[in-house]
């Protein structure tokens, strides 16, 4: 005898009748493979609207925290070359030359 026939139509195969619920609380068997497959497209799809809202976030918080590291590193550059304007020529006239002698290497 096959368990959907044993349990009786409209319920899981596995899971039997619960006691004191009616026919119309019993869970009820999915009708047919379309209506699954299309319970897991949605939930699917909402899974990924979902990671896509959460890294959107995550982008702009790290975009934000990139933009506030920029603004105080050029603050502390502008700060520097205020009050070490020799320092920060020569410091400069360096990093040129060693771009320069990197380049030309190749």
């Amino acid at each position: 005898m096959s368990d959907t026939m044993k349990y009786g139509s409209g319920t899981h195969p596995e899971t039997p009748p619960e006691p004191g619920k009616t026919a119309y609380e019993q869970p009820k068997a999915t009708p047919d493979l379309a209506a699954t497959a299309e319970c897991a497209i949605h939930a699917t799809s909402e899974a990924l609207k979902d990671a896509g809202r959460k890294a959107a976030v995550t982008m702009n918080d790290l975009a934000e925290a990139a933009s506030a590291t920029g603004a105080k590193a050029r603050e502390h550059v502008s700060r520097q070359v205020e009050e070490q304007p020799v320092a920060s020529l020569l410091m400069a006239a360096a990093m040129g030359l060693v771009v320069g002698v990197l380049l030309t290497r190749r």
